[in-house]
């Protein structure tokens, strides 16, 4: 390690604050804070993983940050390298002490430690900090709040999940607006390649309408979401359910197929509007065979605990299906005023 520490070795460096730390069952355990310093700044990068090793290997790239706070610590305010790492140690330090004391866990002897690696990570400084900081006494007890106080407590509550169910309605409410806009324009483009290929009115009319909800429902079960109306975690709709998208995509196989086909034996212009009636015949003609031929692919655990617990999901469904008839009634009622 240097012992003359140059503000070029503070430049793109890599610092770790470290700490012990032990909670009112006595379990000691080990912290580190990773930062990076350039251009008279700090940065302090929040990572959202455990297990991480600390040392002149790490990345912050390599890692999930969910959040980097920057502060300013520039080289001209400090008389040598040495003294800004410290005042980075004391100040960085404190704000770890004053975190304990809220969260009602302690910093083992108020000590915290700090190392440097230079921009080729060769380890270039350390130091400690101890502060004289005592840990503050925590009441055991909050004060009895008064009627008024759990009434206006009580108030706030309902107020709380009222605006709550109200952000979900409209959440729900926009997801559907788009899901109409998309069958519309699904729909519009079809109507526009029946026009363009001459055919029928009501053969347009037919196909404008199937591919319009075809594809919106396709989309949907794509997504992560849930039923409208329901509350609960995200999830794609297609999991264990191979025929919703295997339809589209073995009978876009063979379009493509029979397309090289045509193309290659010189009858693709006369033959395009047979083909393409195929392909939106075909999808719904193999959604249905693969759902009949394959059907669910669920894990035989799940099979079985819904072959063991049939009320249990049974429950939830009807729980579901009560929510989705209340967006809906709450929907219309919306649309012609009367909420």
């Amino acid at each position: 390690m240097k012992r003359n520490l140059t503000f070029e070795d503070l430049e793109n460096a890599l610092m770790f604050i470290s700490f012990d730390t032990v909670d009112e069952d006595g379990a000691v355990e080990r912290e580190t804070l990773a930062y990076s310093y350039a251009d008279g700044k700090l940065k302090y990068y929040t990572l959202d993983a455990d297990g991480i090793v600390f040392d002149a290997t790490f990345d912050p790239a390599d890692h999930e940050i969910s959040k980097v706070t920057t502060y300013d610590y520039y080289p001209t305010d400090y008389d040598d390298a040495t003294a800004l790492v410290k005042d980075i140690l004391r100040s960085e330090g404190k704000e770890i002490i004053k975190e304990a004391t809220a969260n009602e866990w302690e910093i083992v002897d108020n000590k915290v430690n700090i190392v440097v690696y230079n921009a080729e990570r060769e380890l270039v400084a350390e130091h400690s900090w101890k502060s004289r900081a005592k840990r503050k006494k925590v009441e055991s007890e909050e004060p009895e709040m008064t009627e008024e106080e759990k009434k206006e407590k009580s108030k706030r509550w309902v107020e709380n999940l009222i605006f709550v169910d109200e952000q979900n309605f409209k959440s729900d409410r926009r997801a559907l607006f788009f899901h109409l806009f998309l069958m519309a324009v699904a729909g519009g483009l079809t109507a526009w390649l029946g026009y363009y290929l001459a055919w029928s009115n009501t053969k347009i009319w037919i196909f404008a309408v199937g591919v319009g909800a075809y594809f919106t429902q396709l989309w949907w079960c794509n997504a992560k979401r849930n039923p409208l109306g329901v509350v609960a975690i995200l999830k794609r709709r297609r999991q264990y359910r191979p025929w919703i998208n295997g339809g589209w995509i073995v009978a876009t196989i063979v379009f493509l197929l029979l397309f090289v086909l045509m193309y290659r034996a010189g009858t693709l212009q006369e033959n395009l509007g047979d083909i393409v009636t195929a392909w939106f015949v075909l999808i719904p003609a193999f959604t249905f065979a693969i759902w009949i031929i394959i059907g669910s692919t669920q894990p035989l655990g799940v099979k079985i605990a819904r072959k063991w617990l049939p009320e249990y999901y049974k429950s939830i469904r009807k729980l579901e299906r009560r929510d989705v008839r209340e967006f809906w009634i709450k929907f219309f009622k919306r649309l012609v005023w009367l909420d």
